[in-house]
């Protein structure tokens, strides 16, 4: 069921990577949040 959902919606689930990516993402955003406000 988790497979045919995300295939409506157009995720592609078939891998980690995009879990991954998505993961790395929030990790560098969260670095760059931290990075600024220790500027101000």
């Amino acid at each position: 069921m988790p497979l045919e959902s995300a295939v409506i919606i157009g995720a592609d689930i078939s891998t980690d990577k995009p879990l991954r990516d998505t993961i790395q993402f929030l990790s560098d955003t969260a670095d760059q949040i931290i990075a600024y406000s220790a500027e101000l």
